[in-house]
C-alpha cells in the first residue's frame, strides 16, 4: 500500500482562539499572498518603468 500521503488527524478544536491563530493566514508559506501584499504596498502599479538612478541623483542635486 502507498502510505506516503496518509493524513494526520487534527484535533477538532476549531472554535478555540488559539487553534484559529495556529491555522490562520500567515502561518504557512503564503506563496501567492506574499506577492499580493507587495503589490498592494506599491498601489498595484503595472506597465511602468522605474526611474533610473542617474536621473534620480541628477534631479536631487538640481533641487
Amino acid at each position: 500500500a502507498d502510505l506516503r500521503f496518509v493524513r494526520i488527524p487534527r484535533r477538532q478544536e476549531a472554535c478555540v482562539p488559539e487553534a484559529i491563530r495556529r491555522r490562520t493566514t500567515g502561518t504557512g508559506r503564503m506563496r501567492h499572498l506574499k506577492k499580493i501584499q507587495h503589490r498592494f504596498k506599491n498601489g498595484f502599479r503595472e506597465g511602468t518603468v522605474a526611474v533610473s538612478q542617474k536621473k534620480r541623483t541628477q534631479s536631487a542635486a538640481s533641487n
